[in-house]
């Protein structure tokens, strides 16, 4: 599943979308990852790669928040 929500598709347009979603699809199969999230620099989703429950989706944007906050790393269990 490659999704992108919001992703300020009018900005980039959608080959713009679909070269980043592109970008993570290699990004996850080259490290074997079963899913890659982007989050912007406010922590909130904009794109993914690959199956996400919501509890877990949920719990990585806190973890996000969490850390720009606070300008600093955030350990989470939401992986």
């Amino acid at each position: 599943m490659a999704r992108a929500a919001e992703f300020g598709v009018g900005r980039a347009g959608m080959d713009g979308a679909a070269v980043v979603l592109g970008r993570l699809d290699a990004f996850r199969k080259a490290h074997g990852y079963e899913n890659v999230m982007l989050l912007d620099r406010a922590g909130r989703f904009r794109a993914e790669i690959g199956p996400q429950d919501d509890l877990t989706h949920a719990r990585i944007q806190d973890a996000a928040h969490a850390a720009m906050e606070g300008g600093k790393t955030h350990i989470s269990q939401a992986y």
